[in-house]
Parts: structure tokens; sequence; C-alpha cells
């Protein structure tokens, strides 16, 4: 839920009818249409039953029937009211431990003056204000609150517990960074504040002016920097918790720049490299720098090569930034295709340096900007972190920066990732309908045609693609590949030839000449790359959806022919990949009542090995052994299981983001400051409000 959206339904709850019409009047002037007044938290109860409400202004009616803590409990356990918020008014002053404990359960923010309608007006600009400072972030919203309330009370160990964990949960943001080393000063920590302050002020010396006003107030002396060989190691990287950076630069001058810039602000490891090749090198040995930053114009790599490897060994959870005083914001969408989360301008300069590189590691850790949530999306789908893909897709598709068609292209991405293909390509063409025809647009309109087999057509999409970025060696490569699948073997060699051209040793160009090999019953070839190749998951894909397609083309034996052909190519030791061949081909062969064939392949070892296809292989060899015995003609189960090629399927876009949100659970930050702020304390005046019977009863399916 986002407070900058004017659609949001709001139900404001006071026992005076004077003081919500006070209210909804303030929230109805701001521009909000739905908003309804009710005198008791009772009702609003009953309201959640059978609707959905997305920000609740309330009393917390502790001696009534319904209390203020069972609705957050509601909020923060159920997965249906996880964009609901809640404000309390307080009419009256509330225990400090149990205001906090209500911020440890979610709570956005407390209102104390609400009587007449210029308390009002200040209460609520006050919030609306704090939410445009932090740019929509809640947690952040709350924490303003929360802080007020911890500091009025003098709560010094409360305030540090929870500065510490709001600044782990921000890294990078120099404001929290700030208040981290007050509440430092403030518990009696003044070696900590003071390296923390350091480096803040290396990091902007906008802040020196504050700086020295704050140490004044708690030390009634003059600041005196830290110097950074003065900190010890472990302490080093603790304002931005960065330990591990890779440079790549072919000017020495400007490496030693960058590396001197990068040893200030505390980071312990920072490898520089001139050569683009030993980098990566560096980095298929093993590294796992936090951050890597490079030269557009890098050697002997280029940057849109080097770019493309680089994500092909990290992913796409480690930020790339490009470094370069000619690229401007306009080159920025065609290197983000290669994978390039953003850019610092030479020539460079400290300031400028620590600002952009401090904005990058926020980003990092709390992203906001659509191009990091999107990167991070990626990488949530290739490492199958289905929570994490989540809580990034709802972030993203929340988000005012987001248009229209950029969350239908990731509704087609999310559809494509979940399998969904035919609904993958309706919505990349909905969204080439809307007007939005970009590389990444085509990229996924051409990847579900592919997998529904549709060839010809992905190859139009390449192509328009491949003339605005040229330079893709990924797209180059599915380009040769629909040539492979259409049997234009002059295009597949002209096209593999430029991918090998531009980079041969990208996995891309290994696995799509490795698919050639295998159509072309080159086996030495074939097992030559298939020992290069780190994962040959899609190789399997593809050879299991090619063969299955041959047979029902009625080329019987080049089907099996295929799966042979990958079976003698299959490196030692691969037991899965192997298994997983010798089950299909079983498969194929008992489909083409090939019984006795069959049998023999469904009793290979290797198949028993791999437990999610073991059960199903020993289901299969019994059903072959009956129809060899009886000599009835086989016939197969639907769910007899086994990767089958891709067919038209009966979905569309909405499913695969409700499959999805299923994964979605609260985080820290997700729901103000749940998880981020935890109340220790918790006396019997609390215990019995917590545990108080509340009885509600859902009778909605599901929210709209």
């Amino acid at each position: 839920m986002q407070l900058n959206d004017l659609n949001i339904r709001i139900i404001t709850v006071h026992p005076s009818s004077a003081v919500r019409q006070l209210i909804n009047g303030e929230l109805r002037g701001r521009g909000y249409q739905d908003v309804l007044g009710v005198a008791d938290l009772s009702d609003v109860v009953a309201l959640l039953e059978t609707q959905v409400i997305h920000w609740v202004i309330t009393p917390p009616s502790l001696d009534g029937k319904n209390n203020v803590f069972q609705l957050l409990r509601l909020a923060t356990e159920e997965l249906i009211f996880v964009d609901l918020r809640i404000s309390l008014i307080l009419d009256e002053p509330m225990e400090p431990y149990l205001l906090s404990k209500a911020f440890d359960m979610g709570l956005l923010s407390y209102h104390e003056r609400t009587k007449t309608k210029i308390d009002i007006d200040i209460e609520f600009k006050l919030l609306f204000d704090r939410e445009v400072q932090h740019a929509g972030a809640l947690d952040l919203v709350s924490a303003d609150y929360l802080r007020t309330l911890l500091t009025v009370h003098q709560r010094w160990p409360d305030l540090l517990r929870f500065e510490k964990s709001l600044f782990h949960l921000h890294r990078g943001n120099i404001d929290l960074s700030f208040k981290l080393a007050e509440a430092q000063l403030r518990a009696g920590e003044k070696a900590t504040a003071a390296r923390l302050l350091s480096q803040i002020a290396t990091i902007d010396p906008d802040k020196n002016r504050e700086i020295s006003t704050l140490w004044q107030h708690f030390e009634q002396s003059s600041f005196v920097k830290v110097k950074v060989e003065e900190i010890e190691d472990e302490d080093k990287g603790e304002m931005l918790g960065v330990k591990h950076c890779v440079i790549v630069d072919p000017d020495h001058q400007q490496l030693a720049i960058m590396k001197s810039l990068l040893l200030q602000l505390g980071i312990g490891t920072v490898e520089a490299f001139s050569d683009s090749k030993e980098a990566l090198r560096h980095l298929e040995a093993g590294a796992k720098p936090q951050i890597i930053l490079f030269e557009w114009r890098s050697k002997p790599l280029a940057g849109p090569i080097f770019a493309q490897r680089v994500r092909e060994i990290v992913g796409f959870g480690v930020p790339l930034t490009v470094i370069n005083s000619e690229l401007s914001e306009q080159d920025m969408p065609l290197l983000r295709e290669m994978g390039v989360t953003n850019r610092i301008r030479k020539p460079i300069e400290a300031t400028a340096f620590f600002k952009e590189f401090l904005w990058l590691v926020h980003q990092d850790r709390a992203p906001t900007e659509p191009f990091i949530i999107l990167q991070k999306i990626k990488q949530a789908m290739a490492e199958s972190d289905y929570e994490l893909l989540a809580k990034l897709t709802k972030r993203y598709m929340e988000s005012d920066k987001c248009s229209g068609p950029d969350k239908s292209l990731l509704q087609a991405e999310l559809s494509y990732f979940r399998g969904h293909y035919s609904a993958s390509r309706d919505m990349a063409l909905s969204t080439l309908k809307s007007g939005m025809v970009n590389v990444e647009v085509l990229n996924t309109l051409g990847k579900s045609l592919m997998k529904m087999r549709d060839f010809e057509t992905a190859l139009r999409c390449f192509e328009t693609a491949q003339i605005v970025s040229p330079k893709n060696v990924r797209r180059i490569c599915n380009i040769a590949e629909t040539n492979l699948e259409i049997g234009d073997m002059g295009m597949f060699e002209k096209n593999l030839n430029e991918a090998k051209s531009l980079d041969s040793g990208s996995t891309a160009v290994m696995e799509v000449e490795l698919k050639g090999a295998l159509v072309q019953g080159d086996s030495a070839k074939a097992q030559s790359l298939m020992q290069s190749l780190k994962s040959l998951l899609t190789i399997l894909s593809f050879t299991n959806n090619r063969a299955i397609s041959l047979i029902r083309c009625d080329y019987f034996q080049a089907g099996i022919d295929l799966y042979q052909e990958a079976l003698s190519a299959v490196p030692v030791g691969q037991i899965e990949i192997k298994g997983i061949l010798q089950y299909n081909l079983g498969l194929a062969l008992a489909r083409l009542n090939r019984l006795d064939e069959a049998k023999a392949v469904l009793q290979a070892s290797e198949i028993s090995q791999v437990a999610k296809i073991s059960g199903k292989a020993r289901s299969l060899l019994v059903r072959v052994n009956r129809s060899v015995t009886t000599g009835e003609r086989f016939a197969l189960n639907r769910d007899s299981g086994g990767p089958s090629a891709s067919e038209p399927e009966a979905f569309d876009a909405s499913s695969a983001y409700d499959e999805t949100m299923m994964a979605l659970k609260v985080g820290p930050g997700d729901f103000c400051l749940h998880k981020v702020y935890f109340e220790a304390r918790i006396e019997p005046r609390l215990k019995q409000i917590l545990e108080r019977p509340f009885v509600f009863k859902r009778r909605m399916a599901k929210a709209s």
C-alpha cells in the first residue's frame, strides 16, 4: 500500500462524529475518494470480513470489544491483509511501552492532536510530508514517529537497538547513519559514534556542520575526524556494509584514484584490474565481490561483452556499474539490457563519486528504482527464491515510477518464468500494442514463441531487437537456435560465428554450439562442449522438446537419435542429467510401443538415483512389463511424468502473478517497523490485551 495512491479505501474510527467529519474532510481535501467514518473499531472488524480496506485510523480501544493490537496482529499474520496499514488517534496519552509495542506489530503512525481542524491539519501535514521526504518508504515514516516516542521518554538503549536495526536494513542512507551516530552518543558509545561520523564526513562533506553541532552538544568539544587507518578492520565496512569491490579500468591512474577512494570508504578488499579478461578469470575462480565497477572502454574485452560475461558468472545479484565520460542517460536503457546497473561519470571527483557509490549501495539494499528492482527480480528467478520474488514483484507493481506497460511486461516475464508461455506471449503482445516497443518486450515475446515452437515469428522478434542493440550475445544465440530449429543450417552457422567472434567463451555461445552439434550428430564436439559447461539444464530442455516435436511430426527415429546423441555426450558424473534423459528416452520408446527397447532403457541404474523421476520410472516400467507379458498395446497415462514439449496453456498472466504472491511473507520493513523494532517489555496489562478473545471470520474468497 502506498499513501500517495488516492484510490485506497480508508476507514476512520472515532466515537465523536464531529472528529470523524474533521478527519474525513482533511483526507477528502487531499484527494482521497473512498473515505468512510465509523464509531467503533468493531465496525471495522465487521467490514474487514467482507471488504478490502487499506488504511484504518482509529483510537486504540484497549477496553473495547476489539482493540488495535488485534487488528495489527490480523494484518501481519494474514496474507490477505498485506496492504492494510493502521494509524492511532490518541485522545489520551498511551502508556509508552504499549505504544512502542504497537510499532513492533506494524503501526504506521500516532496522532495526539485531533480535537480541532487546525490540529488535524498539522498532524496530517506532518505525516504526508514525511511520506514525501522518504519517497513512500512507510518503514521510514513509522521510524520518525517511534524515534520521537523513544527520545521523549529517554529510552536510550531501546533507541540505539532500533537505530542499528533500521540502519542495517537501509545501508547507504546518510540520514539514518547520522541518526545511528546520535543514538550511539546518547547511549554513551563515544568511540563508535566518532568512527561512524568520520565516515559520514568523508562521504558527504555537507554534513560537517551538523556533525560538529551534534558532537558539541554531547561532548562539549570540537569534533576530530578519525582517520580511516585508525579504524579497526572489522569496523571499516560498518557504514556501507560493503567489504569487497572489484574495479576494472585500462587507465592505471584512474584505477589508483578509485581504489584510494574506496579504501577511504572503509572497504577492506578492493581488487583493481587493468585487463578485463583477467578480471573475468578472477570472478570465474570464485571471487565474490559485492559491487563491480568497470570502464566501458575496457580491454581486451570491451564493455558490452564484459558486462554480459559478468552477468553469466555472478548473476544479477551484484551491482555492476559502468564508469565513463561519454555515456549519457540516453544510453542507459541499452546498457541495462547488457546487465549494467548504473553509471558513474568521469573524471572521478571524490564527493560526486562517494554520493554515486552511496546511492548504489542504498539501492542494492532497499531498491526503489524500477530497473534495479527488475535486476533483483531476475536474480530471484535464477535462484528460484520465490519469497524474494514475491516481495520484489509487489514492490515493482506498486511503484508509481512504473507505467502500465512496464507492469504488463513484468507480468509477461512472470508468466514465462512460471511456464505459462502462451500467457507470456499474449501479455508481451498486449505490451507492444500499448506502444511500448523496446528490446525487452521483443526479447520476452521471442523467448515465449520459442517455447511454443513458433520459430519463424520468434526469429522476427529477435532480429528486430538486434537492429536496435546489435551486441547482445545471448540474443544472437537465440537467433542461431531459431535457425537451427527451422532447418536453416547456413544461417545457424553464420549467427553462431557472429556470436563466437564477439565472445567465444560465453556460456550462451557454448550452449547453442552444443545444440547444433547434437542436431548434426557431431558426437565428438557435443561431448567436448558438455565437458565445458557447468550446467546442462538448458540442453536437457532443448533435447526433450525437440525430440518430442520430431516424434509428434512422425520423425520417430530422428527424435530417438537425438536422445541417444545427447546421452552419449553427457560427461561422467552427471548422474541427474543422464538419468532424466534416459527416462525421457524410455518414455518416448514406450509411446512408440518399442517396449523391449523401453524396458532396457528404464532399467538403467542412473534413473534410480534421481529422486524426482525414480518413482515415475518404476511405475512406467511395471506397465511396460505388463504390456510385454500380455501382448496388449501400451497406452500412456497423462500423468506419467517427464518434461514434455511446450503447448499452449489455459492460463492468463494474472495466474502467474497470483502464484508468485502465494510465496509472499512479511519481512523486516515490509509492514512498517514490524520485525525491525522489537519491544522486549511484556507486562501483565499488555499480555491481557494481546490475549483477549478475537472473533473474525473472513467471508470473501480473496482480495480483489
